[in-house]
């Protein structure tokens, strides 16, 4: 059993810059040493993280969030328990407004354009329909 968390926060730092580099790495090294997978999408000054994983290694992570200074106004979303995975072959897959838009998104499917302002079930939807391993797409590399 797994418990699976999205949340939604204001970002403080810029995109394409070494800080949200740095935000992703370090999510991505963390992660594959608690069995935590994810994705992490930053979009129109917002992040949204959708983590799965053992529930005390969720937990402790989203205490350590939650003081992160890179971010603030950290909002809880969604939190379940599932059986299954759903981003299982990444430790942290990571998209940004330049290779995945959720305003482009929500337009075909007539729901909020607004990251800020969208459900968790519609975020979970646009993480799920741009899962790059499905799409065999290669993920960004934000480590350059």
């Amino acid at each position: 059993m797994y418990v699976c968390c999205l949340y939604r926060s204001q970002s403080l730092v810029h995109p394409r810059s070494r800080q949200c580099a740095d935000i992703y790495l370090t999510a991505r090294d963390l992660n594959s040493r608690v069995n935590i997978t994810g994705y992490l999408h930053h979009e129109q000054a917002h992040f949204v993280q959708f983590i799965e994983g053992p529930k005390w290694a969720i937990d402790v992570l989203l205490k350590a969030i939650k003081r992160d200074p890179r971010h603030t106004e950290v909002e809880t979303l969604l939190y379940f328990e599932s059986d299954t995975r759903r981003f299982e072959h990444w430790d942290m897959a990571f998209t940004d407004h330049e290779t995945r838009r959720f305003q482009d998104w929500a337009r075909t499917r007539d729901h909020c354009g607004r990251i800020a302002q969208a459900s968790g079930a519609e975020i979970l939807a646009f993480l799920n329909h741009y899962d790059l391993a499905k799409q065999n797409t290669p993920i960004q590399n934000l480590s350059a």
